[in-house]
């Protein structure tokens, strides 16, 4: 057994390695010099017999590491060209990823309030917000829940943009009034029919006439779903175009980016006017397009998207249509003209591609078929993925057409429409007559 060394003294002694030690400092470096060279020893022989158990081992296993060389490395490359292909996917506006990395790091070392705004910051704030104008956040989930952080800032307004709601530790707090909207953030996601309410909510937020608030707009990382909705609210604001209104919050913000889904969705309420205009023909398809997508995956049409089959132009109306098509056999009305889906001939109307399609009467459109929107006498329209159009009348039933809301429909004219409600022309009648009032019982 080996026997410590004796602490060192001023007298010079000998130590159990025969090294002599003095009052000097050249001894006790010599001590510590021949501890580290023996520890580099006993290090070097640990690798080196390390190094031949794993030679033998490597041996012993022979072909077996062979024969599963060649599926690791297939799985290897199979897993860099998933990393690659992840790494290159580009946004409209930028990296999504490297944005929510820099927002991550954000998070971790938070900026001070008073060297973003001349604003005291709180005490261990860990939150990542930004202040857009007056009255108005933008942040991540961690500013939500950090209440420290809403009571030094007076926030008086959260409005959620995630998939999972706020903590009911938030949600009780007396001080504040919380809204949330369920919302993922996907491409195929529909924000859009959210952005009448949240404009409202925001603006009655900040200009309370007895106690003007404070709101915070917030998502998971705050970069998507939350930016959408404070561009659509800058837009509807100030009317300015959403060129504008990204570089208004990108200079207050600079790590936004809503998905490429969203930015269109932005497109088409710029092209609407900033507000849900739902007799435009472009929102009609973009509603449908979005009704499509939950009848593929439900297989009945939820009740958020009911709205996209139209009232019966059959029934009394105080403000009749002067075009109505009816049923050749019977003379039923069976649509208007304003039920009418025109497109470009030879061209397929897929979304978000028509939102830049010129508009009525500036081009040539298709009158081979006439695609329609799914009306309330379709009964079937609403459970059923696909089937035949009949005319409702119980004395007629005549085939007027078909109806699809996933595989569509091929026009004679080669554009493929989807979803597809259409009319045969051989099966219907085009009618002028203003007087076109009728009653079904």
């Amino acid at each position: 057994m080996a026997t410590s060394a004796p602490a060192p003294t001023c007298n010079s002694t000998t130590n159990g390695n025969g090294i002599s030690s003095g009052s000097g400092g050249e001894d006790s470096e010599q001590i510590s010099k021949i501890g580290i060279g023996v520890s580099e020893g006993v290090g070097r022989n640990q690798l080196q017999s390390q190094g031949r158990d794993s030679i033998l081992m490597s041996e012993n296993s022979g072909a077996g590491n062979e024969t599963n060389k060649k599926p690791q490395q297939q799985r290897l490359s199979k897993t860099q060209m998933k990393q690659s292909s992840l790494e290159g996917s580009d946004f409209t506006f930028g990296r999504q990823n490297s944005w929510r990395k820099r927002i991550c790091e954000r998070t971790r070392r938070s900026r001070s309030m008073e060297e973003d705004y001349g604003e005291k910051s709180a005490a261990n704030v860990t939150a990542c917000v930004d202040l857009i104008e007056k009255g108005l956040y933008l942040g991540n989930k961690d500013t939500a829940c950090d209440i420290q952080w809403l009571k030094h800032h007076s926030i008086t307004h959260i409005l959620t943009i995630d998939s999972c709601p706020l903590p009911t530790k938030i949600t009780d707090l007396p001080f504040v009034k919380t809204k949330y909207l369920q919302v993922t953030d996907m491409a195929h996601e529909d924000i859009l029919q959210y952005f009448e309410e949240t404009n409202r909510f925001i603006q009655q937020s900040i200009c309370n006439e007895v106690i003007p608030g404070n709101v915070l707009v917030h998502c998971y990382y705050g970069v998507s779903r939350s930016a959408t909705i404070v561009l659509a609210y800058l837009m509807h604001k100030y009317n300015i175009s959403l060129e504008e209104a990204l570089e208004r919050v990108k200079s207050k913000r600079e790590a936004i980016g809503p998905n490429h889904g969203f930015i269109s969705q932005l497109k088409l309420y710029e092209k609407m006017g900033f507000h849900i205009d739902r007799n435009s023909p472009v929102y009609k398809r973009f509603r449908l397009h979005m009704a499509a997508l939950k009848m593929k995956s439900v297989k009945v049409l939820p009740p958020p998207y009911t709205d996209v089959i139209r009232p019966d132009p059959a029934l009394f109306s105080v403000r009749p249509e002067p075009v109505v098509y009816r049923c050749k056999k019977c003379r039923r009305i069976l649509a208007s003209g304003s039920n009418l889906l025109l497109h470009n001939e030879g061209k397929t109307p897929r979304w978000p591609a028509f939102l830049s399609e010129p508009e009525e009467g500036t081009t040539s459109f298709c009158t081979q078929m006439h695609f329609i929107e799914p009306i309330v006498w379709m009964r079937e329209a609403g459970h059923n993925l696909q089937g035949k159009l009949h005319c409702p009348n119980a004395l007629c039933k005549s085939k007027l057409g078909s109806f699809s809301w996933v595989m569509g429909c091929l026009c004679p004219c080669g554009a493929k429409v989807q979803p597809a409600f259409y009319l045969v022309p051989s099966k219907i009648d085009r009618s002028n007559s203003v007087l076109n009032l009728q009653i079904t019982l």
